[in-house]
């Protein structure tokens, strides 16, 4: 099915901010999110996040799984833009 405009309306009052789309991988979506993002707000997000999670086992799955969350979630409010990123 096809994800219009009134479809994102109603996931935002929903509170669901992801979903998964055939055909697309969760590395694509990095590549894609990572083209479209300031280098210089990347590299301060990776900062952040790298402190943040110092103390967390960072090879684990789903710890990288927060970190990709928090970079998307830090790159959404610091660009000045409120739509998603990804």
């Amino acid at each position: 099915m096809e994800i219009g405009g009134n479809h994102i309306k109603i996931f935002k009052s929903w509170g669901i901010t992801e979903a998964d789309v055939a055909g697309i991988d969760q590395e694509d979506l990095t590549t894609a999110v990572t083209l479209r993002v300031d280098p210089a707000l990347r590299q301060a997000a990776g900062t952040e996040v790298d402190h943040l999670f110092r103390y967390n086992q960072r090879n684990h799955p789903i710890a990288d799984r927060l970190d990709h969350l928090f970079i998307l979630r830090h790159v959404r409010q610091h660009s000045g833009n409120d739509e998603p990123v990804f």
